[in-house]
């Protein structure tokens, strides 16, 4: 459904789009006539409202004015695919793979926009709670408190399970918040993003309840310098897997790239993880109007984790970063 939006504005749970030279039609059911037709207009020449087997035939008859049919492979099943096969018979079937995503990947100025308006409010939220965390919360109360505060500036949803994890669960690099209290000399990394209008950020911190550690500290200079690295590699015509090199060059200089488990980063927009993704294969170049994040972090098994990330703009200038949270990584503990 992510690619009907994208393509027509239809939000609802149940659709199927037809496009051929001729026309845009989307097929829907009674649950959705008025919406279909308000979220729209302009956007399809036809809409067919019907039930599952009436709907059928009136896709089958469209289809069979074609020479032949493409099908998103990615969003049918096997089952469905046979049966279009038998029912199509001579037919011409193609499985694509990637279309609309292609196209997707290039924002416009709107859902750029949207992207920006979404990161602002991750940072407003982040702003108006971090000090929380020297008043010893659980992971799970602090996790609740930023989501709604993201939601009291705005968002719409939330990108994603909020990620609040200290201590030695800092190490787990998708950790869920739990009920640790967070204790003074613990490493906590956020990872966490708001969406506006279906379009997501995404933005992690690590911060040090007190003054950190020397093995702490090490963690937090070394993923701070290696991300700063990767977002002034991020370019128009830059390949992703140069901007995965240039962060864990940073970390294997400090004999730290073994701990780095996961990729540099992905695309972010309609979906929170999407192309063009920021990996040591990739060797996929920007372009101005992608979005992307660059998220180096190193974990270290029993002791803690760092992770820091931002939201980026590729522009024809370079990266513009979305996410402008302050990444000074001490949290001062309260008497």
């Amino acid at each position: 459904m992510i690619n009907i939006f994208y393509l027509t504005g239809f939000t609802g749970s149940a659709a199927r789009l037809f496009i051929s030279e001729d026309e845009a039609k989307i097929y829907t059911d009674k649950r959705y006539e008025e919406q279909v037709s308000a979220e729209t207009d302009g956007k399809v020449f036809a809409i067919d409202i019907g039930s599952g087997p009436q709907q059928e035939l009136v896709l089958l008859a469209d289809m069979e004015s074609c020479r032949s049919v493409g099908f998103e492979s990615d969003s049918l099943s096997w089952t469905e695919a046979r049966k279009y096969l038998e029912l199509l018979g001579d037919k011409k079937v193609i499985p694509t793979i990637g279309i609309v995503e292609g196209l997707r990947t290039v924002k416009d100025d709107a859902e750029i926009e949207r992207i920006k308006t979404a990161a602002t409010i991750a940072d407003a939220a982040l702003a108006a709670v971090k000090q929380e965390l020297s008043n010893s919360p659980t992971e799970a109360e602090f996790a609740r408190l930023l989501d709604q505060t993201m939601f009291t500036h705005g968002a719409d949803a939330l990108s994603f399970e909020t990620i609040c994890a200290s201590g030695p669960n800092s190490a787990l690099p998708h950790a869920r918040p739990s009920g640790r209290t967070i204790q003074t000399g613990d490493l906590v990394v956020l990872d966490f993003g708001a969406v506006i209008d279906g379009y997501h950020s995404d933005m992690s911190r690590t911060f040090c309840i007190g003054d950190p550690s020397s093995e702490s500290q090490l963690l937090l200079d070394a993923v701070a310098v290696a991300q700063d690295a990767g977002v002034v590699a991020v370019r128009p015509n830059t390949e992703c897997a140069a901007i995965d090199a240039a962060c864990r060059n940073k970390l294997a200089d400090c004999g730290l790239e073994e701990l780095f488990a996961h990729g540099t980063g992905h695309g972010v927009g309609l979906l929170i993880h999407e192309a063009p993704w920021l990996n040591s294969r990739n060797e996929t170049k920007l372009q101005a109007g992608h979005v992307v994040t660059v998220e180096p972090g190193v974990y270290r098994p029993g002791f803690g984790g760092v992770r820091i990330e931002d939201t980026i703009l590729v522009t024809q200038e370079g990266g513009r970063l979305l996410t402008l949270a302050p990444k000074d990584p001490v949290i001062a503990k309260r008497d």
